[in-house]
């Protein structure tokens, strides 16, 4: 299954379950805070401009003790949610179908877009907000059922011997048959008669408990995984490779790694001959590249240094001119020409 795949037998089986004609523009904003704070045991706020104007259809859909939040929001303003995370909300997915979020936990800043999702497994503060119509689907296991799976599989309810990832950002695609079966959940929950009863349910809910779990256990692309590095690596290149266009420090690498100053140096040079800034400065450069190759129409140089993550258009065309050996405006030259050029 490719991400265009999933992305589009999600979208399908969303529509369907939530059709236009289900729309609550009329709720208002107060009531709109009231359905997701109802939704979340008070946990979860709403906040948009009093002048905008915020719409929200939606259905709550169960699997076993857990929950299914099918979301879709309207709005012309920026929206943001923030959920108080206890140890109740074991691991939450959030998966935005239609229209990218912003998301911070615990001081780091991610971007998800279509064909990837965010999943987190930490008590805390998460906020996510977009400015643009978002369809969302929220996934929460609770520590009820994720406990009594790790009872049933592994004798024992420890989840922090785990060692799951407290923020990870991954592409649909990676977790194929995750999201082939709550493709399948979705459609059956939502049908006039639902097979997904009783132990059914419940079975359903620990397959997908343990593909989530698979999940946020960061395993790294497959490349990677051959590499066999240390576990705070592939904390920090995770945080790296969905993080690079924030102004990310090295402070902020070592505490989401949660290792040492020494030991992050190390394990960079030896695994991958590098230092860890030079491999964010890598990642944005890459970054870039790809955007200045494949232009859309109004495409700047300062927009897309911004977009990765650079305040400096000087320090931006410096480093893009020693990794590819042109200027940035040489490549969106040749990218411009190539555009043009007969078929």
């Amino acid at each position: 299954m490719t991400t265009t795949d999933a992305l589009q037998q999600l979208c399908a089986t969303y529509d369907s379950a939530v059709p236009a004609e289900d729309s609550r523009g009329d709720m208002g904003l107060d009531r709109i805070r009231n359905v997701v704070s109802s939704l979340t045991d008070g946990r979860c706020g709403v906040y948009a401009p009093s002048s905008g104007c915020v719409t929200l259809q939606g259905k709550a859909l169960s699997i076993g003790q857990s929950a299914l939040h099918m979301l879709k929001w309207r709005t012309s303003d920026e929206v943001e949610t923030v959920t108080r995370r206890t140890q109740r909300d074991r691991i939450s997915i959030y998966v935005p179908l239609r229209g990218m979020f912003r998301a911070r936990h615990e001081g780091f800043s991610f971007e998800v877009k279509p064909g990837q999702f965010l999943m987190a497994s930490r008590s805390g503060e998460l906020s996510r907000s977009w400015d643009c119509d978002a369809d969302i689907l929220n996934v929460i296991f609770g520590s009820a059922s994720v406990n009594a799976y790790l009872q049933r599989r592994c004798g024992s309810a420890d989840f922090t011997a785990l060692k799951v990832a407290p923020v990870v950002v991954e592409a649909l695609d990676e977790h194929a048959t995750f999201f082939r079966l709550l493709n399948t959940t979705i459609a059956d929950k939502t049908a006039s008669i639902s097979k997904l009863d009783g132990e059914v349910s419940t079975d359903f809910e620990r397959v997908l408990i343990d593909l989530a779990i698979g999940a946020s256990t960061l395993s790294a692309p497959s490349a990677r995984k051959a590499a066999s590095l240390p576990a705070f690596m592939h904390r920090a290149m995770h945080l790296i490779d969905v993080s690079y266009m924030y102004p990310l420090t090295i402070v902020e690498i070592i505490k989401y790694a949660g290792t040492s100053r020494r030991s992050l140096y190390n394990g960079f040079a030896k695994h991958l001959g590098t230092a860890p800034l030079r491999y964010l400065v890598e990642r944005r450069l890459e970054a870039a590249h790809r955007l200045l190759s494949n232009p859309i129409p109004g495409t700047t140089i300062t927009q897309v240094a911004h977009d990765v993550g650079y305040s400096s258009h000087s320090h931006f065309s410096r480093d893009y001119r020693r990794s590819f050996a042109q200027s940035p405006r040489e490549t969106l030259q040749i990218a411009g020409r190539n555009a043009g050029a007969p078929a």
